[in-house]
């Protein structure tokens, strides 16, 4: 835990934000999930991967990751679908890489009923 928040620590002080564009998500619906990156001064920049993870409190079997596809045109944009199996809170991490350097950023949700 130390580790990560001293990696957290070094990102804040660097200035890199992860902009997230996540919609509402409905049990079973895919959707699109939207990652950008930018630096200290709100302007894009260019980064190697970017991850999402993502948790199920309640049953870990569902837990994994996707992948994100950076956006063609776009610096520092990366985009993928996505669809949750069961409605409920999941916990998300979003990752991005840059040579050895990593952030991370995490958030939870709730997965809605479709109906």
């Amino acid at each position: 835990m130390d580790e990560l928040l001293a990696k957290n620590k070094k990102m804040e002080e660097m200035g890199w934000q992860l902009k997230t564009e996540l919609p509402v998500l409905l049990e079973g619906k895919a959707d699109t999930v939207t990652l950008q990156v930018l630096d200290k001064q709100n302007q894009p920049m260019a980064v190697d991967n970017a991850i999402l993870y993502f948790y199920r409190p309640s049953d870990r079997k569902l837990d994994g990751q996707l992948q994100l596809t950076a956006v063609e045109g776009e610096l520092g944009a990366f985009s993928a679908p996505i669809s949750f199996p069961l409605k409920g809170k999941w916990d998300l991490i979003m990752e991005v890489t840059q040579g050895e350097l990593v952030f991370n950023m995490g958030r939870s949700i709730m997965v809605k009923d479709p109906e």
